[in-house]
């Protein structure tokens, strides 16, 4: 019985190839994996970006409407300002929504927009009613809706510094009040500045969406 001659391409890997082939495809597997993980760490940290800028948008956006719409609320002798209270987180007024044209407007609505403790922008509606010639607001809410999350709740302290106010109110003299308002001041303020910070990513590693207006109100007298 014959043996056949091996040939040189016959033969197999040897223990060193087989390492260095080893070696090779581990270097290849590792830098896939770090591609693959700050691939995955960028979309990440953008797709947090645009929904902060989202849910910061939509807030300013319903905060602006429901300001614009502040108005004074007279009935008889009774005027009430258009604010009913206000400070740094939550603010509370009466307004006018839609409207018939022709026939002006007709109930009142007290609003009160408020940032919570974690972080949402909630808008609570009471609808006003007559009660001996007089606009009351004792109704239970008509409705209640978050507006938006993840707001960096003011007074908190975010990497170390202290959020600012969310709502800050001018004055018909040029003042500018930080703080709560007191009864004097609420038929006082023509303008509410905003401040609103949206951070989406809790990990801390995307910057807050901070959009911030001046907002007056159409509806006065004195207005900006």
């Amino acid at each position: 019985m014959s043996r056949r001659n091996a040939r040189p391409g016959d033969r197999g890997l040897t223990l060193i190839e087989m390492l260095v082939a080893i070696s090779v495809l581990a270097v290849v597997m590792t830098l896939l994996t770090m591609l693959f993980v700050a691939l995955s760490s960028t979309f990440t940290r953008q797709e947090a970006q645009h929904d902060s800028t989202g849910g910061a948008s939509v807030g300013m956006q319903r905060i602006e409407r429901v300001i614009h719409a502040g108005s004074i609320v007279s009935r008889g002798t009774q005027v009430l300002p258009a604010f009913e209270a206000g400070n740094q987180r939550s603010v509370s007024l009466h307004a006018f929504f839609d409207t018939d044209v022709a026939s002006g407007p007709t109930t009142p609505t007290r609003v009160t927009l408020e940032v919570t403790s974690s972080g949402e922008l909630v808008e609570t509606r009471v609808m006003g009613r007559v009660v001996s010639g007089r606009w009351v607001f004792d109704r239970p809410a008509v409705s209640r809706q978050t507006i938006t999350r993840d707001v960096l709740v003011p007074g908190s302290r975010v990497n170390g510094t202290s959020v600012g106010s969310l709502f800050r109110y001018e004055l018909a003299d040029g003042s500018l009040i930080d703080r709560p308002l007191t009864s004097a001041e609420l038929g006082l303020v023509v303008a509410v500045r905003v401040s609103l910070s949206v951070r989406a990513d809790s990990t801390g590693r995307v910057a807050p969406t901070r959009i911030e207006r001046t907002l007056g109100l159409p509806n006065l007298d004195a207005t900006r």
